[in-house]
Formats: structure tokens, sequence, C-alpha cells
């Protein structure tokens, strides 16, 4: 679900055009809530935060709907090695 997101491979190819090359490791946290909407989302990796590439994952995470579930919010990190 996360990997052929078209909005987050969009940030990616928008972060290579800025700098020339894409990141090597990213890490993004981000929060589900019970009804599957995510609620946070930031990069966690410290050479990218509060950038334009931690601006565009926040964003393109916070538009994906998961399963809905029973139980607390979960949160998650997910590692994008490219």
């Amino acid at each position: 679900m996360i990997r052929t997101n078209l909005s987050i491979k969009r940030c990616f190819f928008q972060e290579k055009q800025r700098s020339g090359q894409l990141p090597r490791r990213v890490t993004v946290r981000f929060t589900v809530l019970p009804s599957g909407r995510v609620s946070t989302a930031r990069v966690g990796t410290a050479e990218f935060k509060g950038g334009p590439l931690d601006s565009c994952l926040g964003r393109a995470f916070r538009s994906i709907q998961f399963p809905p579930f029973d139980g607390e919010p979960l949160n998650m990190t997910y590692p994008f090695v490219l």
C-alpha cells in the first residue's frame, strides 16, 4: 500500500529533481487511527526533517487510508531504502 502509492513516489522524484540524487534511506514515522486514517506523519531522518521531502511525504501519508481496526492508534515507522 505504501510502496505503490503514487503520491509518495512523486515526493522522491521531486527530491531527486531538487537535489540531483535520490536519498539512500528515509524513515517516516506516522500514526494510524482506529478509523484507518493517518493522523500524523513526519520524516524521522535528520537530514530531511523540516524540508520539502518531509512536507511532501507528510501530505502523502496523511492521504493514505488503512483498513479500520479496533484498539488504540498505532505508531509506526516505515523505512524507505532506495
